[in-house]
């Protein structure tokens, strides 16, 4: 068994638990690293990528894990970001690897990490002030936080909020998200499991 550790100095280890060797994989380089600021680390499915994030942050990176190597960069806007956990998670369909992710308060993107890296995701960005109905479309009043993809990749659950505050808890499924590029604005399959009163 393996087991990847974060160090204070930002750097990425792998220690193999059986019998003790360890092998410096990365070093993170995120403009607001502080090593006194919980993180996030999560590991892809197939094991070969990592993303990390302060856990309230702005900034992630996805770190191919054989050659230490940052494969993207990512960051989720200015507003209240502080607030909730940087949205990210992985998930395998069709044996494409793929990573749901922040990119505003109120938006997330889907992008493709393997075989190729590309954004599934692309659409404008909808405005609750637009002058016509095409603009104020889709627009979502939520702030997106922590993210759990399912043990098959089917579905994402978040736990985010809206201003009260108050938590809400939503769920939606990532075939639809394939494609309909709104599922997480207002998709079919997209549902709150808890509801506050």
């Amino acid at each position: 068994p393996l087991l990847l550790a974060l160090n204070t100095e930002a750097e990425l280890w792998q220690i193999e638990l059986l019998t003790g060797r360890t092998r410096q994989l990365a070093t993170i380089k995120l403009p607001e690293w502080a090593p006194d600021h919980p993180v996030q680390l999560i590991v892809s499915p197939c094991g070969r990528f990592a993303g990390v994030s302060k856990r309230k942050g702005k900034y992630a990176v996805i770190i191919e894990l054989t050659s230490g190597t940052t494969i993207l960069s990512l960051e989720r806007g200015e507003y209240h970001y502080e607030q909730s956990f940087y949205p990210l998670a992985f998930f395998m369909h069709n044996e494409q690897l793929l990573l749901a992710h922040g990119t505003d308060w109120n938006r997330l993107d889907l992008t493709l990490l393997f075989p190729e890296v590309k954004l599934l995701s692309e659409r404008p960005i909808p405005d609750s002030r637009g002058a016509s109905d095409v603009e104020k479309a889709h627009y979502l009043d939520y702030f997106h936080g922590k993210l759990y993809a399912s043990p098959y990749g089917t579905y994402i659950a978040e736990t985010g909020w809206i201003w009260m505050p108050v938590g809400l808890t939503r769920i939606w499924n990532n075939i639809e998200w394939l494609t309909n590029v709104w599922t997480t604005e207002d998709g079919d399959s997209l549902d709150s499991v808890w509801q506050p009163l």
